[in-house]
């Protein structure tokens, strides 16, 4: 074994789908990647780039992401997203993130959200603009129907004095309302314009 490839498997380096050491979405398991399907966009949004389907590759970084901490795993997730953007083109000034949940932060040692933010801005050169914050808990959106999940976000999210032309970065957008609650706290903050930015799309009725 190389050197390198030696040290990839103490660091824990390897692809998430075949356990090849290197990055973490190999480049033959990243082609089985389906791209994301069309669907209603969220309320509240101009516009939606999204990259893969939730399923296979795409889901089994973005679990790894979020479930085990590999923070490696931000990488393929916001090249795909930089992707989607530059193919269809955006008019957003800065990036923000939905921001966590705190024991999620805690339990993950930092915020997944705010991690792939930051790597889709540096892709796009775009700054990225912690203004998001949760004004109060809220149940798990696991399991829950898109109504359900609805009234669960009303109000959930407070924005800082935003711009006016912002785009919102998420991991996966499912029925929209994440991302249509925080859009409507950068709308109370000033924002005429929200874009949404996710690497993976689930099929969804909003």
């Amino acid at each position: 074994m190389r050197i390198a490839n030696r040290a990839a498997a103490v660091l824990g380096d390897r692809c998430v789908i075949c356990r090849r050491d290197g990055p973490p979405l190999c480049p033959t398991c990243a082609a089985g990647a389906l791209p994301a399907p069309p669907g209603p966009d969220p309320p509240g949004m101009a516009a939606v780039h999204a990259a893969w389907s939730y399923e296979g590759p795409g889901r089994a970084v973005v679990l790894a992401l979020k479930e085990r901490g590999r923070r490696g795993c931000a990488d393929p997730l916001a090249a795909a997203a930089a992707q989607a953007v530059w193919r269809e083109g955006s008019a957003a000034d800065a990036l923000t993130f939905v921001p966590a949940r705190r024991d999620d932060v805690r339990r993950r040692g930092f915020d997944h959200g705010a991690l792939l933010a930051r790597e889709v801005g540096r892709r796009l050169g775009l700054e990225v603009l912690p203004l998001l914050s949760r004004a109060r808990p809220v149940d798990d959106q696991v399991g829950l129907s898109a109504t359900a999940r609805r009234e669960n976000l009303r109000g959930a999210f407070i924005s800082a004095p935003a711009p006016a032309r912002i785009a919102l970065v998420d991991d996966v957008v499912t029925t929209g309302a994440t991302a249509a609650a925080c859009a409507a706290a950068l709308r109370r903050a000033g924002t005429r314009r929200v874009e949404l930015i996710v690497a993976c799309r689930t099929p969804a009725t909003y």
